[in-house]
């Protein structure tokens, strides 16, 4: 074998390899988002209790974060990433137990309604500047198949734009 034959075969196993490696990154892929005409990765989702909002002992309030692919709050927050998005929402649901089927609407008052969010925002980090934009109005429609959820986003954001996306996947509950 000449030495070019060598070089382009290396460098083609190369190739082969970083796309394989690409295809492994990107199984975690679990939905995206829209925002000022770019798209962002949804993957890793933590789900916080948040306890019973408003005395009512068979529902209760939930936080959901959702990052990009491969990202945690950990590794946020100890700064081995430094540019990362996050979708944060605060949902109440008539089940104490779990986030239930339904479409919820945005509602800062937190009428009494059986499904609402009364609070979310897209996040940005990059390079630690921490960049929000607070959610005004709109919907999340939420599907459930077992541990499985599908959410379709719809919101109109505090900087006059709008946000849509989507996530199908579980969630990680956090009880600390």
């Amino acid at each position: 074998m000449n030495r070019h034959t060598s070089i382009s075969l290396l460098f083609s196993l190369i190739i082969i390899s970083a796309s394989c490696k690409k295809d492994d990154n990107n199984s975690d892929t679990k939905g995206s988002f829209i925002y000022k005409a770019n798209t962002y990765a949804l993957g890793h989702a933590d789900l916080y209790w948040l306890g019973d909002i408003r005395g009512d002992e068979n529902g209760g309030a939930y936080s959901l974060e959702i990052l990009p692919p491969g990202v945690t709050p950990e590794n946020v927050q100890s700064g081995a990433v430094t540019k990362a998005w996050a979708l944060e929402m605060d949902l109440y649901t008539p089940n104490k137990d779990k986030i239930v089927e339904g479409i919820y609407n945005f509602d800062s008052t937190k009428a009494e309604k059986p499904f609402f969010f009364d609070g979310a925002d897209v996040d940005f980090i990059d390079n630690n500047i921490d960049a929000t934009d607070d959610v005004t109005g709109g919907t999340i429609d939420i599907k459930v198949s077992g541990d499985i959820y599908t959410m379709t986003f719809n919101f109109d954001l505090k900087s006059g734009t709008k946000l849509t996306g989507n996530y199908t996947g579980g969630f990680d509950l956090v009880t600390n």
